[in-house]
């Protein structure tokens, strides 16, 4: 497995209908992907993504929640030296062409701590994700 500074990490749980399609977008920014599947119950997502060995799945045998899949994942990505974690949800969301102002940004104060802003008041964002 190539070694990588920089990682998207997708925590997942139920959304094996978009996954695939955000992973496939992130991979376009040559970072490492690091999908995290949380218990999921729609999809075996080692499975799904078996023919892609550029893509490295981690999966809790049950839903724990997205701050222990992040937990999973930092852990994960200290073993592996990386220096940068960004994460981006596999609803779709979050726009991957984002990636590079978040890659310029981590390069400017690698030290910092970046943190997107979704537009709440866009009618698209689900109930669940404004509650949050």
């Amino acid at each position: 497995m190539r070694q990588y500074d920089t990682w998207c990490v997708i925590p997942v749980y139920n959304n094996s209908g978009t996954v695939m399609n955000v992973v496939s977008r992130v991979k376009e920014f040559g970072i490492g992907v690091l999908v995290v599947d949380d218990g999921s119950t729609d999809a075996d997502l080692s499975v799904l993504f078996s023919s892609r060995p550029d893509i490295t799945v981690i999966r809790h045998s049950k839903n724990r929640g997205k701050g222990a899949a992040l937990v999973t994942a930092i852990e994960f990505l200290r073993k592996k030296n990386a220096v940068h974690m960004i994460t981006m949800d596999a609803d779709g969301q979050h726009n991957p062409d984002d990636l590079p102002a978040f890659m310029d940004a981590v390069v400017k104060d690698p030290l910092a701590v970046w943190v997107g802003a979704r537009n709440f008041e866009d009618g698209t964002v689900p109930g669940s994700s404004r509650f949050g």
